[in-house]
């Protein structure tokens, strides 16, 4: 299967999220680097998928970038192969469950994701979401594949550039038939696509 066919599934099992983790530790193993934007890999112990860690530096404040990710209605503008995210249920200010839709290119699966999202401000000025998958919180819907399984974080914080660092941590299972090393085909340029996004919506924004 074609490789960039394959790319789409991380948008849904991408859903953001981060944890300072050092590139060095925990066996990850640097995948891709390119205008300061990584992206590092390493087998899962929970998915046939590998697990993706991305970071990136950019000068703008936290604030902004959560700004960002907190406007869920236009991820479609940088959330690679988004197609539309709605919010299911608001808990609180701070937690949703959202619902994420992606149309994928043929022959791949149109596939959707629900999603509880969790933010939390720490106060170094930190900011960490969580994004874990809740697959039976709504009835499937027609025509495509709900993702069975994802957990991913997002680590927004102040760098010692007056920038901000950005770190995105996810883990993954496609679901469907799709089997794991095709799926790993897209571990990479999902991520790297997105953050990319997310740096181009910063600039024309703020």
């Amino acid at each position: 299967m074609h490789r960039k066919s394959l790319s789409f599934l991380l948008l849904l099992l991408f859903p953001f999220g981060i944890s300072i983790l050092t590139a060095e530790g925990n066996n990850w193993e640097l995948a891709k680097e390119k205008d300061g934007l990584k992206v590092y890999t390493r087998p899962s112990t929970k998915s046939s998928m590998k697990d993706s860690k991305s970071i990136m530096e950019l000068n703008f404040k936290p604030e902004q970038v959560v700004m960002v990710i907190r406007d869920f209605s236009n991820y479609h503008k940088w959330m690679d192969r988004s197609e539309k995210v709605e919010i299911i249920k608001k808990v609180t200010e701070t937690q949703y469950y959202l619902h994420y839709f992606t149309s994928a290119p043929w022959p791949v699966a149109d596939r959707d994701n629900v999603a509880l999202w969790t933010f939390t401000q720490k106060e170094d000025k930190t900011y960490f979401i969580t994004v874990e998958a809740k697959p039976d919180f709504i009835p499937k819907v027609e025509g495509r594949v709900r993702v069975p399984y994802s957990y991913s974080t997002w680590t927004i914080g102040p760098n010692d550039k007056g920038g901000v660092r950005v770190e995105h941590y996810n883990s993954a299972e496609a679901g469907g038939d799709l089997p794991g090393w095709m799926a790993n085909m897209g571990v990479v340029d999902y991520p790297f696509n997105t953050l990319q996004g997310l740096a181009r919506e910063l600039e024309n924004r703020f």
